[in-house]
C-alpha cells in the first residue's frame, strides 16, 4: 500500500524540512530583520506579534506545499505508473479519475483549514504547557505537510490518467 503513497510521503518529508527551516529562520531573525508594525512591537505580552507572524508563515508554508505538490520527480512518476497499472485492473472504464478527484479535493480542503484559526483544543493545549501562541504557527505548519502529501498524490493520480 505504501508504494501508492510514495509521492505523497516524499513530498511530506520535503515539506516538513522546509517548515522547520523557515520557522527557525524566521524566529531566529525575527527581532532584527522581520519588519513588525510599531504598534505590535511595543505589545510584547500578547499574541499580537505571533498572530501577525503566523499569517505570513501560513502563506509561506502553503505556497511551498503547493510547489512541492506540482513538482515532477521520480517518486511522482513511479507512483503514477503504479496507480495506472492498478486502475486498469480495478476500473478500466474510469481509471484513476476518482482517485485524482478525491486527492485534489482533500488537498484543497486541508489548505482551507490551514488558513483558519486553530481549534480551541489546540489553543488550550498550548496554553496548558505555557506556550499560549505557539499553536498559531504549529497548526498551519502541520497542515501544510498534509497539503504537500495529498497534493503530490493527486499529481501522481492525474499523471496516471495519460
Amino acid at each position: 500500500m505504501l508504494r501508492f503513497l510514495e509521492a505523497g510521503l516524499v513530498a511530506a518529508s520535503r515539506q516538513f524540512m522546509a517548515v522547520v527551516v523557515i520557522t527557525f529562520t524566521v524566529l531566529t531573525v525575527r527581532s532584527h530583520f522581520v519588519p513588525v508594525p510599531p504598534a505590535l512591537a511595543e505589545d510584547t505580552g500578547s499574541c499580537a506579534v505571533w498572530t501577525w507572524l503566523s499569517e505570513r508563515l501560513t502563506w509561506s508554508y502553503l505556497i511551498i506545499a503547493f510547489g512541492l505538490s506540482l513538482t515532477k520527480d521520480s517518486a511522482v512518476s513511479a507512483t503514477a505508473e503504479r496507480m495506472q497499472c492498478a486502475a486498469r485492473q480495478l476500473s478500466p472504464k474510469h481509471g484513476s479519475r476518482p482517485l485524482a478527484a478525491q486527492f485534489t479535493i482533500a488537498a484543497l480542503l486541508v489548505a482551507t483549514f490551514a488558513l483558519q484559526t486553530p481549534p480551541d483544543l489546540f489553543i488550550g493545549i498550548g496554553g496548558y504547557f505555557g506556550y499560549a501562541c505557539i499553536e498559531r504557527i504549529f497548526w498551519p505548519a502541520a497542515l501544510s505537510v498534509s497539503v504537500a502529501a495529498l497534493g503530490a498524490s493527486a499529481h501522481a493520480a492525474i499523471r496516471s490518467l495519460d
